[in-house]
């Protein structure tokens, strides 16, 4: 029997994107699926768009709920879901041509997968692939440690468009209404319920990184304290899966130099209003909970990354000049 998918998208004046994103999805070739459009209070034509498509295609809906950001909307869309296998879209990216199908073959030859991951590409705002994110495929397991550690070091852990999940295993778990880093919270709460995972090297997915009314690429002086709470949960999963000492000490490390990394672009923001002496004080802040061994860092950082990283490392005056020069000039 073809699964049917349950593809959720939160979307909030969205009206230069829908188009691309709905000719997306009416063309897969596989047909079983439903898409819960869930307006967050739009103030552009986003509305009319939505309901445009309602009205050609029943196996659209549009849902409107007053202004109160993407993981209300986002569990609004969860909740109403009838789909076997849920798929959380983003409004301004668009689905890979055969996309349905190929998740469809995949979850239908192992019915125990929870949670498949896939492989996205990377685009810039006129379309063009800048790079490609995935994994090579992985059999059909329990989320184990060394699946863990390979999930997060590919950086397929902190986001919602690159996987599917059975609705059925979701359960009472949900989206935290926090200003950033809820899809990140989302997943480390359903990888602490033990899935089986399947991970694929299929791409299925286009991601526009230039959106520029995106949360993601404005300060938000929360960040600390919630990326703090999920490197503690991060890193509590990886000992509930292994007691093997050094592996979870190069996984601390690991989880500390990605948090730090979040945490320089964070502070470097444009709209943070924030003095240089203000911002080297944050980042002092930032070392004592996520100091960097450079010697046991395995997280596949840039070049440039792991420049910016030693800078904001231990860091004092001299060092916060280079990072500020650096940032300015990206």
């Amino acid at each position: 029997m073809k699964p049917l998918f349950s593809l959720v998208i939160p979307v909030y004046n969205a009206e230069k994107y829908l188009d691309r994103l709905f000719q997306s999805i009416n063309k897969q070739n596989y047909k079983n699926y439903e898409v819960l459009i869930i307006d967050d209070g739009s103030t552009d034509n986003t509305k009319e768009i939505c309901l445009g498509m309602t009205n050609k295609s029943s196996r659209f809906s549009y849902i409107r709920q007053k202004n109160s950001g993407v993981s209300v909307a986002r569990n609004r869309g969860l909740e109403r879901a009838k789909g076997k296998y849920l798929f959380f879209i983003d409004a301004d990216d668009e689905l890979m041509e055969g996309a349905l199908q190929q998740l469809a073959d995949t979850v239908s030859e192992d019915e125990k997968i929870d949670i498949l991951f896939f492989g996205k590409n990377n685009l810039n705002k006129y379309g063009k692939i800048i790079s490609t994110t995935r994994m090579q495929n992985c059999p059909t397991d329990v989320v184990n440690f060394n699946l863990l550690d390979n999930i997060f070091k590919n950086n397929l852990l902190p986001i919602t468009f690159n996987k599917i999940i059975k609705r059925n295993f979701i359960g009472d778990v949900r989206f935290r209404n926090i200003s950033i880093g809820e899809d990140f919270q989302f997943y480390l709460e359903l990888l602490n319920k033990m899935p089986v995972i399947k991970v694929t090297s299929l791409v299925l997915y286009n991601y526009y990184m230039e959106n520029g009314n995106s949360l993601f690429k404005k300060y938000d002086n929360t960040r600390f304290n919630v990326l703090r709470k999920q490197a503690k949960l991060l890193y509590d999963l990886g000992r509930k899966l292994t007691s093997d000492k050094k592996m979870l000490y190069i996984f601390r490390n690991n989880i500390n130099a990605y948090s730090l990394d979040m945490l320089l672009i964070n502070v470097f923001r444009k709209d943070n209003t924030d003095n240089f002496f203000d911002k080297l004080k944050s980042i002092k802040e930032y070392n004592n909970a996520f100091g960097i061994d450079f010697k046991h860092m395995t997280y596949p950082f840039s070049k440039k990354k792991k420049i910016k990283l030693f800078l904001g490392n231990k860091v004092n005056f001299v060092k916060m000049l280079g990072l500020s020069l650096l940032y300015k000039i990206k």
